[in-house]
């Protein structure tokens, strides 16, 4: 391990080398018959080492077992480009592996030995979706095709976030989707969804709601190509799960929904280790552990963050920022011509990356537009691509409807309305918050705040808007521990179009090195045929105007050949 730590020149703490040592030790155990049938969770930030724990641990066992494996090896992930990456680290013989995937990824399933050789691999690399699905009606020791040798996988990795059930958030008018497909089955059926749906309009917050037991629908409808989006597929998947069962019925937004969850890991699953860097503030393990009483968390060594500078913005953010393009592009601007030298890394969401793109392509000079890379919510995991960028802009956090944390907090205890038992609204709230907080630490852990230099970062910027009432930034110093907060200075001002157009062409040959520009070229290049002197006369003496100039510290100045902006000393 520390010899590949080397190679990358990543200097890990000794406390967070003793957390990794027990990640080594963990997996010995799982081999060796010494583990409880547990969840043991390690919760080292992101960029720690931890798929390096693993990768030498495995070499290690198959070295010191030669050709002889007593058992074999699971590695689960979310997502498929997750695969090829373990497969790149791991770096592991041809024969020893192999991928299980969906029957549409045929390059990864021909990786190693392929996908009709699993028995003979004794190391599966495969999705968690594989586990749940293959897993909802069976014992994990009974799926042959994670077997080794004709046994069960004993050593099994599930790596990022774990919940023991899955959240079921259903808006009943997404029947209406389903109405024609499954009239081909059976009128009677859509007949019925119709009247749960009504049923469930009828209902108020809290009320209990029995859903009819639903007919079998044959496994050839279920397969068919009748199902052309995979939403699709995935709700009659969650609505026969809870046919015949209780759920809850909570109103938000107009709507009544559908709350609830089902088991998704086969319960004869563990011991399995769990390395999920946000487990220190997700508000599921809490209650999982309470609920569950399987989950056993590992050593964990704190990493300081006060390297970090993190400058927040107090306004309101989420996914309606986009409609305040025009009062937050002037601070963007700012900040990224304030570090006119450096790369900067933007979170956003994934609906948001076209407009900012865009706008950031139209106001920045066409040489330093290279600067800045993108990475969305929810794809933020897993990647080293951005690592060596130390500045990072996020213009919102991501958030799921209230209903999700319910359901999420649901799941993680398997709390079932069949049961009885349902979480508290404190566990909800600490859910919402830790999934929130989540977001944060692992998309902008993507960039340099992920590298190690001893027990904290390399110096990294972080520019963040979060509104008081989110209390997101409440949660800054347990996301970060040690981080520097500070207001994030913002101009304070709007620019017209055609201010932001001057202020772009001066910015840009500033940037070039020109100290001294005539405002006569500046104005000759806006519109079609230049401004009217008058007009950019209006613009000059424009107060939100000379502000901007001063944020990048230039002046307007009058010499005997006219007006000229002139950097300042």
């Amino acid at each position: 391990m520390l010899e590949i730590f080397g190679k990358f020149s990543h200097r890990p703490s000794q406390d967070q080398l003793t957390a990794l040592t027990a990640i080594q030790e963990c997996l010995t155990d799982i081999l060796q018959g010494r583990a409880s049938r547990c969840y043991y969770l390690s919760s080292l930030d992101p960029g720690t080492g931890k798929t390096t724990a693993i990768v030498s641990w495995l070499k290690a066992y198959m070295s010191t077992c030669a050709e002889s494996y007593p058992h074999g090896v699971l590695i689960c992930v979310d997502r498929l480009d997750e695969i090829q990456r373990y497969v790149d680290d791991c770096n592991l013989p041809e024969d020893s592996y192999a991928v299980l995937a969906g029957k549409s990824e045929v390059h990864l399933n021909a990786l190693g030995l392929g996908s009709t050789r699993t028995n003979r691999a004794l190391v599966l690399f495969t999705t968690k979706e594989q586990i749940r699905r293959r897993g909802q009606t069976s014992d994990y020791d009974t799926i042959g095709v994670f077997q080794y040798n004709n046994m069960p996988r004993l050593i099994k990795v599930w790596d990022e976030s774990l919940s023991i059930g899955k959240d079921i958030v259903i808006n009943p008018f997404d029947f209406g989707r389903l109405f024609t497909l499954l009239a081909t089955e059976s009128e009677e059926l859509v007949r019925m969804l119709q009247r749960i749906m009504s049923d469930i309009m009828q209902c108020t917050t809290g009320d209990f709601y029995s859903i009819p037991l639903l007919p079998e629908l044959s496994r050839e409808f279920t397969e068919s190509a009748a199902f052309k989006r995979s939403s699709d597929r995935d709700l009659v998947e969650l609505l026969w799960r809870i046919s015949g069962q209780p759920v809850t019925v909570r109103r938000y937004r107009n709507t009544q929904l559908i709350i609830d969850c089902v088991q998704s890991i086969p319960s004869d699953f563990p011991p399995c280790l769990v390395l999920d860097a946000s487990g220190r503030i997700k508000g599921t393990y809490t209650v999982q552990k309470r609920k569950l009483s399987n989950l056993v968390e590992l050593p964990y060594s704190n990493k300081s963050y006060r390297n970090l500078d993190v400058y927040v913005w107090r306004r309101g953010g989420g996914k309606e920022i986009i409609k305040s393009l025009k009062d937050i592009t002037p601070e963007l601007i700012k900040v990224l011509m304030t570090y006119p030298d450096e790369e900067f890394l933007f979170l956003l969401h994934k609906d948001h990356v076209e407009a900012i793109q865009g706008m950031l392509t139209q106001h920045l000079p066409p040489d330093t537009a290279h600067r800045v890379k993108f990475c969305t919510h929810g794809q933020a995991t897993a990647t080293n691509k951005y690592c060596d960028i130390r500045n990072i802009i996020t213009l919102s956090a991501y958030q799921y409807p209230d209903p999700t944390y319910d359901a999420m907090a649901r799941a993680a205890g398997l709390l079932t309305t069949k049961g009885g038992d349902f979480p508290t609204q404190e566990e909800i709230s600490a859910v919402k918050r830790g999934e929130i907080s989540s977001n944060i630490l692992q998309g902008v852990t993507r960039s340099k705040v992920r590298v190690s230099e001893g027990d904290t970062c390399p110096p990294c910027r972080l520019w963040l808007i979060a509104h008081p009432t989110t209390g997101l930034e409440r949660e800054l110093p347990t996301i970060f521990p040690d981080c520097v907060i500070q207001e994030w200075e913002t101009l304070g001002f709007t620019l017209t179009k055609q201010q932001q157009a001057a202020l772009d062409k001066v910015t840009s040959l500033v940037t070039a090195g020109h100290s001294a520009i005539p405002c006569a070229d500046i104005r000759k290049t806006l519109g079609k045929s230049g401004m009217t002197p008058s007009n950019f006369k209006r613009i000059l003496e424009a107060e939100p105007f000379k502000a901007a100039l001063a944020s990048i510290k230039v002046d307007c100045i009058r010499r005997a050949t006219g007006l000229y902006f002139q950097v300042s000393n």
